[in-house]
């Protein structure tokens, strides 16, 4: 069994063994070929439990029992343990009192023959909560005897949706559109990339692998149905990009990412040797064989914001082209506005010298005793010389009376 593991995980060519390597007609393999096709059950009871794997948790500070914060769920590489799956935990604050710490057992005595068994700790992925991982090909690795400390940095990526950037935008709009994927509840590149694999493997050999969830009613592959077909269909897939293409996977347009800075440490140190041995009633050997501490928390509560905006608005476009007619016309809308003003006095004005000239002036009457000066001239003088003399007569007789003798 182990050589056919060998040759399933670690293939010395690229083509799948002879046929006659193995004889599957006998009673060992014909089982085991069988209970290949229900190797779902099989792995969860081989696989190690969660409370073999975890020693303990603490979540802000607080010891937590491991088995309330952490679920079983199934990846490309095996059975992982998710935390806050459901996404109910909020950090409110960064540092290790707003984040996780696990002490994890990686019980390298019971490894076997498998997919990653060539090498000792455990992987780690960082991801929203409805986002399926790459843990096979996205993952941090974490060394056993260590204690590694993970600072993670949260990134947004917000695009335009198509048609911006004349339909050349490269992201699929998933807050208004539905979903096309037909298993994942939730669309993700991720999870698009799995349902394409699946999809390629189920039309080669007519099931599919154990570690993919059930598609369209499809059984699970069996041992040899694994050998022969599966493990050599999607290395195919891998290699082959023209049948990742035809899916046509793209990034969500406003994506959520994770990135982390990672340093470790000896675990554990000389000076608590003695006291690790007595609390966890394992040697120091064994610990640092098997044993690794992860913290996991925010380096800082703000996070990074990548916003793609249209280079030209509606705004931008107006006011471009008023600047254009500008310079190639002369004028601005303040011109505009100081031209409909002059034409609208103009015609005002004009209506009003209109109206002056259809109104008739009334002529003055000459009095009736008036004389014109250029006819009469020398008798208005001797008239004015009479009544003058007359006046003075009247003065001098006035002014004797007045005289007191």
């Amino acid at each position: 069994m182990r050589n056919i593991l060998k040759d399933l995980y670690y293939p010395s060519s690229q083509s799948p063994p002879p046929d006659g390597k193995y004889n599957w007609s006998s009673p060992f393999l014909a089982s085991w070929d069988k209970a290949g096709q229900n190797a779902t059950g099989a792995l969860e009871v081989m696989a190690h439990t969660l409370k073999e794997t975890f020693v303990f948790c603490l979540v802000n500070g607080v010891t937590t029992p491991c088995d309330k914060i952490f679920k079983q769920v199934k990846t490309d590489a095996g059975l992982c343990y998710q935390f806050n799956q459901d996404g109910s935990f909020v950090s409110h604050t960064a540092g290790l009192s707003g984040g996780i710490q696990i002490f994890l057992d990686a019980l390298t005595h019971e490894y076997y023959v498998g997919p990653f068994s060539y090498s000792e700790g455990f992987s780690v992925v960082v991801h929203e909560a409805d986002v399926e991982p790459l843990v096979a090909e996205l993952s941090y690795g974490i060394k056993t005897g260590t204690h590694t400390n993970m600072i993670v940095q949260r990134k947004e990526t917000r695009r335009q949706p198509p048609p911006a950037d004349d339909n050349q935008a490269d992201c699929f709009d998933s807050e208004n559109l539905p979903n096309p994927l037909h298993y994942y509840s939730t669309y993700s590149y991720s999870a698009c990339y799995y349902e394409c694999q699946i999809s390629y493997v189920l039309n080669q050999c007519g099931c599919v692998d154990f570690l993919h969830p059930p598609y369209k009613g499809a059984g699970t592959c069996g041992v040899k149905g694994m050998l022969y077909c599966v493990t050599p269909a999607k290395r195919e897939f891998a290699s082959n990009p023209v049948y990742l293409e035809k899916c046509a996977c793209k990034s969500t347009c406003n994506e959520t990412q994770y990135s982390a800075k990672i340093s470790g440490y000896t675990f554990p140190s000389e000076n608590f040797r003695k006291d690790f041995e007595d609390m966890l009633n394992v040697s120091v050997d064994y610990m640092r064989r098997n044993y690794a501490a992860v913290d996991i928390s925010y380096g800082q509560m703000s996070y990074e914001l990548l916003e793609e905006s249209f280079a030209y608005s509606f705004a931008d476009i107006v006011a471009s082209l008023g600047g254009t007619f500008g310079v190639s016309l002369g004028a601005s809308i303040l011109t505009m506005f100081e031209f409909v003003e002059f034409v609208t006095l103009s015609v005002a004005r004009l209506i009003v010298q209109l109206a002056d000239k259809s109104s008739k002036s009334t002529p003055i009457k000459p009095f009736k005793n008036s004389v014109s000066a250029d006819s009469n001239d020398h008798s208005l003088q001797e008239t004015w010389r009479q009544e003058n003399q007359s006046d003075n007569k009247w003065q001098d007789s006035t002014m004797k009376g007045w005289a007191i003798g």
